[in-house]
């Protein structure tokens, strides 16, 4: 497989993801709050190269690779390096097209627990600030409901 049908498969998977998420959200109401970016600070999130063979494409075709090779040598930082926590605006990620797969799911996931129950996975802010939504997931996620 060449690497523009490595790009052209997860870009796919991504898009149908968005649109599995953009079901969620319409079905729960649950939803990020505007310019929070709480999660983009955790350093332990891990990526794959995979899933970002998509940005890696497209900064090549913008003659934008070298700059960005350059910039991550340059940095020792333990956030992501396309995080702008002064970005106004939705959000704090400057290539929101091209983030990555933790990024798309965090706050719209759910897992099967230690126990074979299935628990909805989000963050503290969507569970503080959206109780009674987050609570009528997690009720709709025990009952089986399924948002695919």
């Amino acid at each position: 497989m060449q690497l523009e049908e490595k790009v052209a498969a997860v870009t796919q998977v991504f898009e149908g993801l968005d649109q599995q998420i953009a079901n969620f959200q319409s079905a729960t109401s649950l939803h990020c709050k505007a310019g929070c970016g709480k999660c983009c600070f955790k350093p332990d999130i891990e990526a794959t190269i995979l899933e970002f063979l998509p940005f890696a494409l497209h900064l090549y075709k913008q003659k934008q690779a070298e700059q960005w090779l350059e910039k991550l040598s340059q940095i020792d930082s333990s956030i992501c390096l396309i995080l702008n926590p002064t970005q106004a605006g939705a959000g704090l990620c400057t290539e929101y097209p091209h983030r990555g797969l933790i990024c798309r799911l965090f706050g719209y996931s759910a897992r099967t627990n230690k126990y074979g129950s299935k628990e909805l996975v989000t963050c503290q802010v969507i569970k503080t600030e959206q109780t009674e939504a987050y609570n009528k997931t997690v009720e709709m996620i025990s009952k089986g409901l399924r948002f695919l």
